[in-house]
């Protein structure tokens, strides 16, 4: 879903494409076959055994199968801290364990290329279950009318907050998807390589169904805020204190670090989501590198801070820059705190550690989250707090005719961060730009043909892409030099001059269909 305009996004789907067991070769394997009648996806994560993965291996092959690997852990083994150091094969979270070796494995035995199977790797998800994603690949490789049998071999006792895939097939409204029941015995595959499977648990039935828009869910605490804020407006400070109303301001000033677009937005929808969960009036309070109302307007919910730095000097100010593990603790602590105002700075979205927190369990799944979250949860909390001011849509509507790209326009958006302005830590390197045009190239085979936006911090690298081929055609298009600022880190005069710009660029690419 776009930020501040209508056309949905859609990450491109990346599978792979390798196999497992020596047999006559089938003409019709190989590429993918959209007009198949099933596919049969082994789920596997980073915690299944080496020794399963291996038995696997040696059973299934062929372009009728996806080996797609799942990730599991807690919100921050997700991200990479402490991560499944129990098993020596596996690597840190943030990459495929299993997904890499499968490929190995294939090449190294296999001599008929059209008998490797699929792989693709799943990277932690705080909202979307894995379903979404076997819906996803399975309608990319096989066709959208296809049946798609599931075998899981993902450990439930290893995986926290994991759903049993049965409970949530109960949910699956094209029913598409059918689970094997005891794959490792179908298989015959040996009892020592199998971890056992944990009983489901019970839960009290979720009050809203994942079509639900996240406006809709946020109904009444939307009233309560509104009322809330009414109230206030006539309340003497005496009678504040006695309201019982409690406020969590998010907070971005000159004197601190914000971030970039990425950071800010993540610390914006985790404040929000903490002060919905537990009842607090959500404000913010941005004033870098200009006020954020300047740009960004209220829509659903009026977020704007009443006075300046002076009248937030005595309250409680808690900082999360750079911190997961400080914000991880004190979770349960935040949920409960007696002042009714406080006020945070955070970088990082940790939604997922949200939901497993225990103090907001009950709240959480009121919310239908995370199994029964809106398709694109993010997305949906950005329009519901923001639109975009006269100021930016006129910005925004010059760069599109700047780029000859009306609305409705078919677009694949490519961002090559260098880190070659205002002290960036660098992403990428100028020698990528190749790298990310090809995979703009595999992103298009499945959006259909498309114009390309590049958007880099890099002057030299922008001249040389526009010699190549693609931009001279017309294909490849870049945004002025205007917008080519960092907002946390530019110079407060290039920052000033080209923050419009750069965030008419930073929502024109939530419109892409792929990134």
């Amino acid at each position: 879903k776009g930020f501040g305009e209508d056309a949905p996004n859609r990450a491109a789907s990346k599978p792979g494409a390798k196999k497992a067991v020596s047999r006559q070769a089938n003409q019709s394997y190989g590429e993918p076959d959209p007009g198949a009648a099933f596919g049969l996806v082994v789920l596997i994560s980073n915690q299944t055994r080496g020794s399963t993965v291996a038995e696997l291996l040696k059973r299934l092959e062929g372009p009728q199968c996806l080996f797609l690997e799942d990730t599991c852990g807690s919100a921050l083994e997700a991200l990479g801290y402490n991560c499944h150091s129990n098993n020596e094969e596996q690597r840190s979270c943030l990459y495929p364990g299993h997904a890499s070796l499968i490929l190995q494995t294939a090449e190294l035995e296999r001599q008929e290329p059209a008998l490797v199977p699929h792989v693709a790797w799943r990277r932690h998800a705080g909202t979307r279950h894995v379903l979404h994603s076997i819906l996803e690949l399975g309608s990319s490789l096989w066709g959208p009318e296809s049946s798609i049998w599931i075998m899981d071999f993902r450990p439930e006792a290893k995986c926290i907050g994991q759903k049993p895939l049965a409970e949530q097939l109960k949910d699956e409204p094209q029913k598409r998807l059918k689970l094997v029941k005891k794959p490792d015995v179908l298989l015959g595959m040996p009892p020592e390589t199998v971890e056992p499977l944990e009983p489901s648990k019970d839960e009290a039935p979720v009050r809203f169904p994942t079509e639900t828009p996240w406006a809709i869910r946020l109904a009444e605490y939307q009233a309560m805020h509104q009322q809330s804020l009414e109230r206030m407006k006539s309340m003497k400070e005496s009678e504040f204190l006695e309201s019982g109303i409690q406020i969590l301001v998010y907070s971005c000033q000159p004197y601190a670090q914000c971030g970039g677009h990425g950071d800010r937005l993540n610390g914006i929808i985790t404040v929000f989501l903490l002060a919905v969960l537990t009842n607090r009036i959500f404000l913010i309070d941005s004033e870098s590198p200009l006020p954020l109302q300047l740009l960004l307007e209220p829509r659903g919910i009026d977020w704007r801070v009443a006075g300046g730095i002076r009248a937030k000097a005595g309250l409680r100010h808690l900082s999360y820059h750079d911190k997961r593990r400080n914000f991880e603790a004190d979770l349960e602590r935040l949920a409960t705190y007696p002042e009714q105002i406080l006020v945070i700075n955070m970088n990082y979205r940790m939604i997922r550690s949200l939901f497993e927190a225990v103090a907001l369990r009950e709240a959480v799944h009121r919310f239908g989250l995370p199994e029964k979250a809106p398709p694109f949860l993010a997305a949906e909390i950005f329009d519901a707090l923001f639109a975009p001011t006269q100021l930016l849509r006129q910005e925004l509507h010059v760069l599109r005719q700047e780029l000859d790209v009306p609305r409705g326009t078919n677009f694949i958006a490519i961002h090559l961060r260098t880190g070659q302005i205002a002290y960036d830590p660098s992403r990428h390197g100028a020698d990528e730009l190749e790298v990310f045009l090809a995979c703009a190239r595999r992103a298009e085979k499945d959006v259909g043909e498309a114009l390309w936006l590049l958007a880099t911090d890099s002057e030299n690298l922008a001249q040389q892409a526009l010699e190549l081929p693609e931009a001279k055609s017309g294909k490849l298009r870049l945004p002025h030099a205007r917008g080519r600022v960092h907002i946390d880190r530019s110079d407060l005069g290039e920052t000033l001059n080209g923050a419009t710009a750069n965030y008419a660029e930073w929502l024109l690419f939530g419109q892409a269909a792929a990134v």
